[in-house]
């Protein structure tokens, strides 16, 4: 598979991934006692995934850079971004909808559901997803693919 093929096809996984926890479901029930309140949000899993997914990038990019700079070499030339059309498939992350319902239950509470997809999170989700996905390409760049640094001895920094 080539590279290109390859980076589109984790960018659409990742994203395929966060879209499918960005959605949150909660009820509220409201009796004599008290409002009691009971939710499912996956939208705070897809907040700490493409948020860990982010900071674990940046550092390998630091990382990677460090130890280019300690050997004094120098990265080879090219693009940093070899491909801005990965963030496209982020796109998802920008909708949302919401819908209330209201109902009795037997014993006379009122209970009242909210669900939808999308969130207050989602535009965090969403900048956390595009610098992950950025920060990967810069870290593909940087270690080759492999893990390693990828400098260019034959160019040292003075």
């Amino acid at each position: 598979m080539k590279p290109t093929a390859k980076r589109h096809l984790r960018s659409a996984l990742y994203c395929a991934l966060l879209a499918g926890l960005n959605w949150f479901n909660s009820i509220e029930y409201a009796r004599k006692i008290g409002v009691t309140h009971e939710g499912f949000y996956p939208v705070e899993w897809a907040f700490l995934v493409s948020g860990g997914v982010a900071v674990y990038f940046v550092f390998r990019c630091i990382k990677a850079a460090r130890i280019c700079l300690e050997h004094g070499e120098a990265v080879k030339k090219g693009k940093w971004i070899q491909d801005w059309a990965v963030l496209i498939y982020a796109i998802p992350l920008l909708f949302g909808r919401q819908s209330t319902s209201n109902w009795y239950e037997p014993d006379g509470a009122l209970a009242t559901t909210t669900r939808g997809y999308g969130h207050a999170l989602s535009g965090s989700i969403l900048v956390f997803a595009v610098v992950g996905m950025l920060a990967f390409q810069i870290h593909q760049r940087l270690s080759g693919g492999r893990g390693e640094p990828k400098c260019d001895p034959e160019t040292p920094n003075p």
